[in-house]
């Protein structure tokens, strides 16, 4: 669609010196950073229309959001729609990550009854402590975003 940009956030790593892959896992491919998890690696992609931010991150846990925030400029992961890292799990969306997103709707993806227990009270309480409201598909169901080319962001559900 004319006027959305992507935009990659992360996983963002630098070596300081070139490994090949067998070097650092023999068998495995190498990951964006060979020493943080699968869910640190997550891909985390802002999308903008019409000066708005939807910010979706993946399964971040707490180290990929503490890198994501020390290595984003102050006001770049503020979204008006946040994809909620992990499905709410109490191993991610920390204080800070949440005060840098600063969302108006927080969705978390789960589903009903799941067997991991989320999402994690401490999380909602977290993103609704700012203002956020939380939106929970094993509640709420079926969540759409749409902005339109004039900048009107709508959030529909469809409950189950």
């Amino acid at each position: 669609t004319a006027g959305v940009r992507l935009t990659v956030l992360a996983p963002r790593y630098q070596r300081e010196e070139v490994v090949s892959a067998a070097e650092l896992a023999p068998g495995l491919l190498a990951a964006a950073d060979p020493v943080r998890s699968v869910n640190d690696n997550s891909l985390v992609v802002a999308i903008d229309r019409a000066g708005r931010r939807v910010l979706f991150a993946g399964d971040l846990e707490a180290e990929g959001e503490d890198a994501l925030v020390e290595t984003t400029d102050d006001g770049a992961l503020t979204a008006e729609v946040v994809k909620v890292p992990h499905h709410g799990s109490p191993t991610s969306s920390t204080a800070p990550f949440v005060a840098a997103v600063a969302p108006r709707w927080a969705v978390i993806s789960c589903g009903l009854a799941n067997r991991f227990g989320f999402p994690s009270t401490a999380v909602v309480d977290r993103w609704q402590g700012i203002g956020a409201e939380v939106l929970r598909t094993d509640v709420r169901g079926a969540i759409t975003v749409t902005i339109d080319g004039a900048g009107d962001l709508a959030v529909s559900t469809f409950d189950p």
